[in-house]
């Protein structure tokens, strides 16, 4: 999987406005292994054979992105020495700095909980927070095929792109709200679905995650679109440096109290004061 998450050049994709390319070789990568899965395996035992498939999958990916690049002749041979390398990687290392610091809370949250909870609140934390992954990951992926054309957009028609960016906002708005709604009604039935009736106070968890949708959503349109392009570099590293070094012992002090839900509470806290700030 690792390979193959090497080998996919998402950013390149994404620098050309083609990730629709992405999807496809993801489609045709997973109905290619599908097959498989019916021939190795039959029972428990063939747990092994399930997970290299299912790892394959990025790597088959990977590897046909390759030959439709090279196919298709979309890259050529240049000369490095003309492609400030150097500069690039230090002009981007505070973007680097950010996007390592929003991971180190996000992920260490569940870790923070097993160490100061216990395995249930653990487990019901991870489901509620799937359910978060997957709605926030659909509009995340649409965000990264805007970014391009917002920051070419802004170079030659600033006007263009303000125009653009305010639509984002107001109908990612406007959809995740509709979502947040759905969520917050049927949050009983979408547990029940999805995780069966053992895990029930997943839906309490599931209304309190429901206001972190809108709070990424727009605090990503506004970092993204907003503070980078417009070389506010220094605010959007700083503040997600500042969230991390705050959210660990909060959060180690909420979970022992409050379990998954403190997890929660200082996860919603945390996006709020990236919103306001």
């Amino acid at each position: 999987m690792l390979i193959g998450t090497t080998l996919m050049p998402v950013w390149f994709f994404q620098g050309i406005e083609k990730l629709s390319i992405v999807t496809n070789l993801m489609i045709v990568a997973k109905l290619s292994m599908l097959p498989l899965f019916f021939i190795f395996v039959d029972n428990d035992a063939d747990v092994k054979y399930a997970v290299m498939i299912q790892s394959s999958m990025n790597l088959v990916a990977g590897i046909i992105a390759i030959i439709y690049i090279y196919r298709k002749k979309l890259v050529r041979v240049v000369d490095f020495s003309n492609l400030r390398v150097s500069y690039t990687l230090k002009d981007s290392f505070p973007i680097f700095c950010a996007t390592l610091s929003i991971s180190l809370y996000t992920m260490s949250t569940t870790i923070i909980i097993g160490i100061f909870s216990n395995v249930y609140e653990v487990s019901i934390f991870t489901a509620a927070d799937r359910v978060k992954g997957a709605i926030l990951g659909v509009f995340l992926v649409l965000g990264n095929a805007f970014y391009p054309r917002i920051n070419s957009l802004l170079v030659n028609k600033k006007e263009e792109a303000y125009a653009l960016i305010k639509k984002i906002f107001y109908w990612q708005g406007a959809l995740c709200i509709i979502i947040t709604i759905f969520v917050i009604a049927f949050s009983k039935l979408i547990t029940r679905i999805m995780f069966g009736h053992e895990y029930s106070e997943v839906s309490t968890l599931l209304i309190l995650f429901s206001p972190v949708y809108l709070l990424v959503i727009q605090s990503t349109v506004l970092g993204n679109y907003i503070l980078l392009p417009h070389g506010h570099k220094t605010s959007y590293t700083i503040l997600p440096m500042v969230s991390a070094v705050i959210h660990i012992p909060l959060c180690a002090y909420l979970a022992s109290k409050y379990g998954a839900w403190g997890g929660c509470f200082q996860l919603l806290s945390l996006k709020l004061y990236h919103l306001y700030a």
